[in-house]
């Protein structure tokens, strides 16, 4: 969200969002129009998916609080020793003197600046050659790293989550409903019973290695270990969002865009989304689910030019943003998937689901984090190897239909 945006009130982005919106649909052939409109919604979007998501982990504040304080600390171990022993000659003293008179305006500018060539030409100093000055100019590095944006699934964030013991999770589950039957005076009832089920999930092993000089541990202005470990601990996200989406069950989660037993429907085309097709994607959840629509970021953007069958628009900017009313497709929440597949033949770009009732996610503890010392001996450096264990599979598979682009 740029600073413009931040500083408009909800009623605000509501009305400029539906105004964006009504623009759209009247300059559909208006492509560089378009595109500009695409991009100010994409911007509105990130606001959106706030309201929907609800990250409570999302502290702020307390992050840059921390942030702060790191900058402080490195600061503060960085101060010069003290100025004993520093001897200034009789020129530079001159030179410091002219300068003040010229900040209180005892000297002109323009005999500062002759004062100041005479300095130079004097004394040689120059920072375009070392020996003249140049070793005595030090360049300035940033306090932190610019990090390019991972586009994490938070799939975690939608679905069941448990803590487990061992290395696998028992999830008991009833397969069909015992029968009953209207019965007559004197007549016997049929008998029948409730099947059960069980599906065990498997926690997979995630790892990553990382390998560290002893020359940057020690002369980096970083700490490496706490620099890893945040990297590895995003890059773990990134891959857990992948296999709890598209996992093929093998040595990792199995996704729930994988699972067979999935509900399918087709989008009413071969080529592309169409609007009744998903409509109809959401009337096959069963009442009693609370359903939300996945796709990825540019298969939103193909939603937003949709119509239904009555020529009204599938996607509903943001109502209400003071009362926590977020956008809709079809009177329905969404959330983006960047893992989701793309809108193509064949492919399943969209899904209709209730993944807190219908995909369970099993964590064998939290991060483990191990150091070698065997290669530090042998050619100077640290190797830092993190595994985590955890897993995923559907336990419903009712709560959850994806469509693909077919007739």
């Amino acid at each position: 969200m740029t600073a413009e945006v931040k500083e408009k009130d909800a009623n605000g982005l509501v009305k400029e969002v539906r105004d964006l919106a009504e623009k759209k649909n009247k300059d559909v052939l208006d492509k560089e129009k378009e595109s500009r409109l695409d991009a100010r919604l994409d911007e509105l979007e990130a606001k959106n998916q706030e309201l929907v998501l609800k990250l409570n982990n999302e502290e702020k504040a307390k992050e840059e609080l921390a942030e702060k304080f790191e900058t402080f600390a490195k600061k503060v171990t960085r101060l010069p020793a003290g100025e004993e022993g520093k001897k200034e000659d009789k020129d530079t003293d001159e030179y410091r003197k002219n300068f003040k008179d010229f900040i209180q305006k005892r000297i002109s500018q323009n005999e500062m600046m002759h004062k100041s060539r005479e300095y130079v030409q004097k004394k040689g100093y120059s920072v375009d050659h070392n020996v003249d000055g140049g070793f005595l100019v030090s360049p300035e590095f940033s306090e932190d790293i610019v990090k390019k944006i991972t586009e994490i699934s938070p799939i975690r964030s939608l679905s069941r989550v448990r803590s487990i013991r061992g290395l696998s999770y028992n999830q008991r589950k009833r397969e069909t409903l015992i029968s009953a039957y209207w019965v007559g005076e004197r007549k016997e009832t049929t008998k029948s019973n409730s099947k059960y089920g069980n599906i065990e999930i498997k926690a997979h092993k995630l790892g990553a290695t990382a390998d560290v000089t002893l020359e940057l541990l020690l002369g980096s202005d970083f700490n490496m270990q706490s620099e890893v470990s945040e990297d590895v601990a995003e890059a773990f996200a990134l891959a857990e969002g992948v296999a709890f989406t598209t996992g093929d069950a093998i040595n990792k989660p199995f996704g729930f865009m994988s699972d067979p037993d999935v509900g399918i429907v087709n989008s009413g085309s071969a080529t592309a989304l169409e609007g009744d097709g998903i409509v109809d994607l959401a009337t096959e959840l069963k009442t009693g689910y609370n359903g939300m629509y996945l796709l990825n970021r540019k298969t939103l953007g193909e939603v937003r030019k949709l119509k239904d069958g009555q020529g009204r628009y599938l996607w509903i900017p943001m109502g209400d943003l003071s009362s926590g009313k977020p956008a809709t497709i079809n009177g329905y929440p969404y959330m983006e998937i960047p893992a989701m597949a793309d809108v193509a033949a064949d492919a399943f770009p969209i899904a209709f689901a209730d993944l807190r009732r219908g995909y369970q996610i099993v964590d064998r503890d939290l991060m483990f984090m191990a150091e070698t010392d065997n290669k530090l001996v042998s050619d100077g450096s640290q190797e830092y190897v993190f595994f985590r264990m955890t897993g995923g599979a559907v336990i419903l598979p009712e709560a959850i239909k994806k469509q693909k682009i077919a007739v």
